[in-house]
C-alpha cells in the first residue's frame, strides 16, 4: 500500500511460535538480493529482508531488519555509469540464500551465497549533471575489506576499497541504519567489455593479440548461436571478471590453455565427455568446462575435467545442482 505497507494473508490456521519472513522465501531461510538497481532515493525492492518472530500471539509479531544499507554519494566530471560490483575480499558471503534460526537469530549463508552484489542502472546514471547518490543492501556485520568497482559501458572503471569493520571510523553495519560513503569518481583503468555474443567472439579474437587482456562479463551471454565455430580461446594469462554473469551454450571449453585469472563467471556449457586416462592420453577427447588445461606459476594444473580421470584443481567450485556447471574460479 503506497510501497510503505505490506499485508499478509493465509489460509488455514497456525499455531506458534510464528515466523514471519519479508519478502517471503523458504522455510528457514533468507534472501539477500545478488542483483539489485538503481531507485532514485532509496535502495531496490526486496533488497533489505526483514524478519520477525514470536511464541505466543500473531499481535507480538514485529519486523526487524537484518541487512544494513551502503550509501554511495558519488562525484565526476564525466563518465555514465552502467554498474558496480561490490565485493568482500576475503570471500565473506554477502549473497544469495542464507540460513536463519528464527529463534535465536543465528543466521549462516548457504553453499551458493556469493561473495559479490552487482548493482545495475538501467540506462546509465550520468555523473555530468552533479553528484550522485545510490543505495546497496547487504547483510549486517563487520566488513574489514570490500572492493567497490564502478563501470562504464565502454569498459572504463575505477576500483575502489572500503571499510566497515570494528577497526573502521564507522564500526560495522548495523542493521536498518545507512552508511554514507563519498567517492570522487575517475576511471582508473580499463576492460574489454563481454555483454553479448558478439563482444565474447570479439574478446576471443582480441586475446591473440593481447593475451594479457583484462575483461569483464556485464550481461549473461548465449553463445549457442556460435558454439560449432567455437575454438577455445588459447593462451589466456589477463583478468576475466565475470561479476557474477553466466556464459551458456557453448559445446567446448571456454579456454584451451588458461594461465591467467577469471572470477565470479558460471559457465553453462554441454561438452562430450571422452574417456581419457591421464593428463596425456591425446587419443581421447579430456575437456574442463573453463579449459582444457590450466596453468599456475609452478605447476600445470589438471582442472576440472570431464572426464573419467580423477584429478583436482582447488579453485574450481563445481556447482553439483547443474550438469556441467562450474561457479567461480576464486
Amino acid at each position: 500500500e503506497g510501497g510503505k505497507v505490506a499485508t499478509f494473508t493465509w489460509d488455514g490456521a497456525f499455531e506458534p511460535p510464528f515466523c514471519l519472513a519479508y519478502p517471503a522465501s523458504d522455510k528457514g531461510t533468507v534472501t539477500f538480493a545478488a542483483e539489485q538497481s538503481y531507485v532514485e532515493g532509496t535502495f531496490s525492492q526486496n533488497a533489505v529482508p526483514m524478519v520477525a518472530y514470536a511464541n505466543g500471539s500473531v499481535s507480538e509479531l514485529e519486523l526487524s531488519y537484518l541487512a544494513g544499507v551502503l550509501q554511495f554519494n558519488v562525484t565526476g566530471n564525466s563518465g555514465v555509469l552502467k554498474s558496480v560490483v561490490i565485493e568482500t575480499v576475503d570471500g565473506t558471503p554477502i549473497a544469495g540464500k542464507f540460513d536463519y534460526d528464527f529463534a535465536t537469530g543465528e543466521i549462516k549463508p548457504q553453499s551458493g551465497a556469493t561473495s559479490s552484489v552487482d548493482y545495475s542502472f538501467g540506462d546509465g546514471l550520468n555523473l555530468a549533471t552533479g553528484k550522485k547518490s545510490f543505495h546497496v543492501a547487504v547483510p549486517a556485520g563487520s566488513y574489514d575489506e570490500v572492493k567497490v568497482l564502478f563501470i562504464e559501458e565502454n569498459g572504463s572503471a575505477m576500483e575502489a576499497t572500503l571499510k566497515a569493520g570494528a577497526e573502521s571510523a564507522k564500526g560495522a553495519i548495523v542493521p536498518g541504519q545507512v552508511r554514507e560513503f563519498q567517492v570522487a569518481y575517475a576511471s582508473n583503468k580499463t576492460y574489454y567489455p563481454i555483454k553479448d555474443v558478439e563482444s565474447l567472439a570479439d574478446f576471443a579474437a582480441a586475446v591473440s593479440d593481447n593475451p594479457a587482456l583484462e575483461a569483464i562479463v556485464l550481461k549473461d551471454v548465449d553463445a549457442s548461436s556460435i558454439a560449432a565455430d567455437w575454438a577455445p580461446i588459447e593462451g589466456f594469462t589477463g583478468v576475466l571478471r565475470g561479476n557474477g554473469k553466466t556464459i551458456s551454450g557453448l559445446t567446448q571449453a571456454l579456454f584451451s590453455t588458461l594461465s591467467g585469472t577469471v572470477s565470479n563467471l558460471t559457465l553453462e556449457s554441454t561438452i562430450t565427455i571422452g574417456n581419457a586416462t591421464s593428463t596425456t592420453d591425446t587419443t581421447n577427447n579430456h575437456y574442463g568446462v573453463f579449459a582444457k588445461k590450466a596453468m599456475d606459476t609452478l605447476n600445470e594444473l589438471c582442472g576440472f575435467l570431464v572426464s573419467s580421470w580423477d584429478c583436482t584443481f582447488v579453485t574450481y567450485v563445481v556447482d553439483t545442482t547443474r550438469p556441467n556447471t562450474v561457479t567461480r574460479i576464486l
